[in-house]
């Protein structure tokens, strides 16, 4: 994750409202390029990158680079637009 997707992720009023109560860590993975977020009280406290042995997560969105950078634009286009819509 670029430092600019972690800086809008950590400066969002509205996403660290909702996600106040969230504790959980997740795997992003771009490519074969697995990244291990860790968000405590709805911040992102840590980005760590792997592979990882044994390291368990709550869930993991995987995609190639060319899709991430399609979802990361400003408005995306229809299908592009939310994860699961990816």
């Amino acid at each position: 994750m670029a430092q600019a997707e972690l800086v809008a992720l950590t400066s969002d009023a509205d996403l660290a409202r909702r996600g106040r109560f969230l504790d959980c860590d997740f795997e992003i993975g771009i490519g074969a390029l697995p990244l291990m977020v860790s968000v405590r009280a709805g911040k992102v406290e840590r980005v760590m990158r792997g592979p990882f042995l044994l390291k368990p997560t709550v869930f993991a969105v995987t995609a190639a680079p060319e899709t991430w950078k399609l979802f990361l634009v400003p408005l995306p286009k229809a299908g592009w637009h939310d994860i699961m819509a990816m």
